[in-house]
């Protein structure tokens, strides 16, 4: 799935809009002082990687619906890599019992370290080298799962928010997204690993569309 649970119901309204982040205040970076031949390539590593587009907008940021109300999605299948000493993709959505494998694609030794919301370690593997991948992960527990590097990049972070129903997707490059509900009234939250949870209230009417736009 790769990030995108999008539940569509047979008979329901749908809510889109965009996710912008109305900060000026630059990404930080900071120069890989570990491993800077691999590590270095692509320039300064960022720590705060917001990566917004023209307007402010903000891809691959977790959208969701609250109460939701689609069904279950099935588990499915996704894989990070590691390459310059970044995890790609950073942010994923999967649904709960999907696996998640990670792989090396650079020329030294990575670890890979998954922890849940309470910091409780769901797996610990070392990558020393190009082409190891890490086995299948399951991520059974709903909430946000931090992966990290304990080999000394310490720039290094990915996140994977596991959920338990179908009422969530990601923003596209253009940080736009849409979701699906029977009329009602919902909260539609936004959530950014560097920006925390943002949120909207919408009222859904039958067979039409609302728009919203949830600010950082």
């Amino acid at each position: 799935m790769h990030g995108w649970l999008l539940a569509r119901l047979l008979v329901a309204a749908s809510v889109s809009g965009k996710v912008v982040w109305t900060s000026a205040v630059p990404p930080l970076t900071v120069r890989a002082p570990t491993d800077p031949h691999v590590c270095g390539r692509q320039g300064p590593v960022a720590r705060l990687r917001v990566q917004a587009g023209p307007g402010g907008v903000i891809p691959a940021a977790v959208v969701f619906i609250d109460p939701p109300v689609a069904p279950p999605a099935p588990p499915g299948d996704a894989r990070i890599r590691v390459r310059n000493c970044q995890f790609g993709p950073r942010i994923l959505v999967l649904a709960a019992g999907s696996t998640l494998s990670v792989e090396n694609d650079d020329p030294l030794l990575h670890n890979v370290h998954v922890r849940d919301e309470s910091g409780r370690s769901i797996a610990n593997y070392t990558l020393p080298l190009r082409g190891q991948r890490t086995p299948p992960i399951v991520l059974t527990r709903p909430g946000a799962y931090r992966i990290e590097s304990d080999a000394g990049h310490f720039w290094m972070n990915a996140w994977v928010w596991v959920v338990a129903h179908g009422s969530a997707t990601q923003t596209d490059e253009q940080g736009r997204f849409r979701l699906y509900a029977p009329p009602g009234r919902y909260s539609i939250v936004a959530w950014h690993p560097d920006l925390g949870i943002t949120r909207a209230t919408v009222v859904l009417s039958n067979a039409a569309e609302a728009a919203v736009e949830l600010l950082f």
